[in-house]
């Protein structure tokens, strides 16, 4: 299975984050995901920490860098997309589309590996049309592959799933790295990253060539110094 969830925002004005990251969490196991998620609940305890959620914008950063530290222990591999909004003085008319097309480049990655998934979603929307709209882009995306895949995608509340803990805490530290150039927290987890990936928002949304609307986002990208 796979658990996905996203850090920055899809505005385009001056207090808008550049960067939208998404993450992808591969494991095989849904326990283990899950008692990632208690470790984190068992340090906040013992840290006098009382909150219903503990999502990595409303914990003390030393608690999101302890539960990726604990989350080593276990098996678990990670796929990262990551959207460049440059300026943010000009954006596309229904900037929502951007978070879909992330969302959709990185259920395709992680097709592309293992072709049998099941897909669990941070629920974003209320309304069932947005949520439909979803999963429609990422049917579309990997129709458009040519993948073959048998892929099932779950909307979940992140109170209700603890399994998207992990994907929290990874999209903040991926985020960090991107939008303050803080590498602490993705310098935990960089050996699990299994790939990177980055594609400024016009690219990624009016694509000449899918193919070339992506590049290698790691550390000494090149393209990230741009």
């Amino acid at each position: 299975m796979l658990s996905t969830d996203e850090a920055g925002d899809t505005g385009f004005h001056l207090r808008s984050s550049r960067y939208i990251v998404g993450v992808a969490v591969l494991s095989q196991s849904l326990h283990d995901l899950q008692r990632i998620a208690w470790t984190v609940r068992k340090d906040a305890r013992k840290g006098h920490i009382r909150l219903p959620e503990l999502k990595a914008r409303l914990v003390p950063e030393w608690l999101v860098y302890t539960g990726l530290n604990n989350a080593m222990r276990w098996e678990w591999s990670a796929i990262i997309a990551v959207i460049d909004k440059g300026s943010r003085q000009h954006g596309p008319n229904n900037s929502e589309e951007i978070y879909r097309r992330l969302t959709a480049h990185v259920a395709k990655i992680c097709v592309i590996r293992y072709p049998l998934l099941h897909f669990v979603v941070d629920r974003r929307y209320t309304k069932q049309a947005l949520c439909d709209r979803l999963v429609e882009a990422i049917q579309l995306q990997i129709a458009a592959s040519g993948l073959n895949a048998i892929l099932t995608i779950e909307q979940a509340p992140s109170e209700q799933r603890k399994e998207l803990l992990l994907a929290d805490y990874l999209a903040w530290a991926v985020f960090q790295k991107h939008e303050r150039k803080c590498l602490e927290g993705y310098q935990i987890v960089s050996s699990r990253i299994d790939c990177e990936e980055i594609g400024r928002w016009n690219e990624v949304m009016f694509p000449m060539d899918e193919k070339t609307a992506w590049h290698p986002g790691g550390r000494l990208s090149p393209f990230e110094t741009e």
